[in-house]
């Protein structure tokens, strides 16, 4: 049952690809920036602005020109999040009304400074390489400015990438329109079970508690770990970013249980890029979901069978922390049986036997 329509899809698809591309553009600005701070070099403009300016250097003569420089670059570099968020606010048609009007100020907005900054980057580099201006346009040396002596290609890479920032951004603001409709096709023919639904919301308390062990143990707390030499193993640096990574995924996974109860499960959420707003073929879902059910029972039953039959999951200080480990890791044996409950139940309302079933 299609509840609305979509008028003029082509100036839809245009807006959308805008706020996409220009959503690329900031994810590779911060993305790069994150590299850099974390001591990268490639493609690096040089010394980075500090993340708080330098009391003690402002009663220079240059002192004016690094607060002005860095107010500018720290306004810059902050406004990513809320860049990515205008970006994929547009790119879904998520704003209405006021809210619309604010976005679209918003990415004019983001235009202009990254026009400017871009444009002043440009005419800064210009100025120095050709000797106009010794010190370009900011009054500072290349040295107090990058770190380095002379101009890189960097250097200009960068402040050009502003720039064509600036120029994606007005096209995103020009292309805006403040109203969109989306469409809507319902794949499910009966109503959802009550035990279903709340099923869905138990599975991710299935896996929080080994979720909660794990980053206790990528803060570094033992949990009762030993070595192979009988010490208390403390997890530092990757390691300890990949358990709690495994850790997020873990809780993000078992939060897409709700796709088999709600309209997840029938349309691609609008916030995803490319696919979103698409109708969800129940088919795809419910082999997924069969899948994924049977690999956790492999993983979490059949994989951990040793632990739960003896009680020892390894190298442990004594019995309490071993049950302490059993106990955080036991409730995962339910979320395979419970996915495969919650796949069974979309399969009949797809299908529509529990319409059927409750007629008669």
């Amino acid at each position: 049952m299609t509840i609305s329509a979509a008028p003029n899809r082509s100036a839809d698809k245009r807006v959308t690809s805008a706020g996409y591309t220009a959503l690329g553009w900031v994810v590779v600005f911060f993305a790069f920036h994150i590299y850099w701070y974390c001591g990268g070099s490639f493609a690096s403009p040089g010394k980075l602005p500090s993340l708080s300016p330098e009391p003690n250097r402002l009663e220079t003569s240059a002192g004016v020109h690094r607060l002005v420089a860095w107010l500018i670059n720290g306004t810059v570099e902050a406004a990513w999040p809320l860049g990515a968020l205008v970006c994929l606010t547009i790119a879904r048609g998520w704003a209405r009304g006021r809210l619309a009007s604010v976005t679209r100020a918003l990415a004019w907005v983001g235009c202009v400074v990254l026009l400017l900054r871009g444009g002043a980057g440009i005419l800064d580099d210009v100025t120095r390489a050709t000797g106009v201006l010794a010190n370009g346009i900011t009054g500072l040396s290349l040295q107090d400015e990058t770190g380095h002596a002379h101009l890189r290609w960097s250097d200009w890479g960068v402040d050009w990438y502003f720039l064509a920032g600036g120029i994606i951004f007005s096209v995103l603001a020009v292309r805006y329109r403040t109203q969109r409709t989306h469409s809507r096709t319902r794949t499910t023919d009966g109503p959802v079970p009550r035990w279903a639904t709340r099923l869905a919301h138990l599975i991710p308390f299935m896996v929080l508690p080994s979720s909660l062990w794990r980053l206790a143990a990528a803060f570094g707390f033992p949990l009762g770990m030993l070595t192979s030499t009988g010490e208390l193993d403390a997890i530092r640096g990757w390691p300890a970013v990949y358990i709690a990574t495994i850790s997020l995924l873990a809780e993000a996974v078992a939060l897409t249980a709700f796709g088999l109860v709600r309209p997840l499960g029938e349309e691609v959420p609008r916030w995803l890029p490319f696919f979103g707003g698409r109708t969800v073929r129940p088919k795809a879902v419910i082999v997924a979901a069969t899948a994924g059910a049977v690999a956790l029972i492999l993983i979490w039953t059949v994989g951990f069978w040793d632990v739960w039959t003896t009680g020892r999951p390894g190298a442990m200080a004594n019995s309490f922390w071993a049950a302490v480990f059993t106990i955080c890791y036991a409730p995962l044996n339910l979320w395979g049986p419970a996915l495969l409950l919650l796949t069974w139940s979309y399969h009949r309302r797809v299908t529509g036997r529990w319409a059927v079933s409750s007629r008669g």
